[in-house]
């Protein structure tokens, strides 16, 4: 699982909050069908010791992609960014350069899709997560790594034909 935690800046008590994103595989449908463009996940965050996670969050593997490049972006800029989203929503984050190497991140986990006809992008549950450019490039490794398991795997079960495609 990819964690992006909170972090201790000037000398402040690390507030505990994180945002969590596991690549549980790619995508099965009821048929048994396969979609390697996708993920199941599990997606959430954490704050105040409760856990929220969104529920059936199936994220374009693309959107994982641009996820782990917009971070190191963020990371060796130290600029300003855009937002990053995904094409389906399900998380949003926005990024402000704090002093030194540390950033203020504000996650939404977005309520689209979440019950029948909700389409609004803007309501779900936010936080702000300080954190440190060792955090973004850490979480950045862990999804890479993660994506390159959940290939594995496909791959062997591909090969010994438990799986259609």
């Amino acid at each position: 699982m990819a964690v992006l935690a909170s972090t201790q800046i000037h000398g402040e008590p690390d507030p505990k909050i994180s945002f969590h994103l596991k690549l549980l595989g790619f995508m099965k449908y009821s048929s048994g069908e396969i979609d390697t463009d996708w993920y199941e996940t599990r997606l959430g965050i954490e704050v105040f010791n409760t856990r929220v996670e969104r529920p059936d969050p199936h994220i374009c593997k693309t959107d994982i992609e641009w996820l782990v490049e917009w971070m190191k972006q963020l990371v060796d800029t130290k600029e300003p960014h855009k937002p990053f989203s995904t094409i389906e929503p399900m998380f949003r984050i926005d990024a402000e350069p704090g002093a030194g190497p540390t950033f203020l991140l504000r996650i939404l986990l977005q309520a689209w899709g979440t019950v029948p006809m909700f389409f609004s992008q803007e309501e779900g549950v936010a936080i702000f997560l300080p954190c440190g450019a060792d955090s973004l490039i850490r979480f950045s490794k862990q999804l890479e790594d993660e994506m390159t398991e959940v290939a594995r795997l496909h791959a062997d079960r591909h090969r010994s034909g438990v799986e259609q495609h």
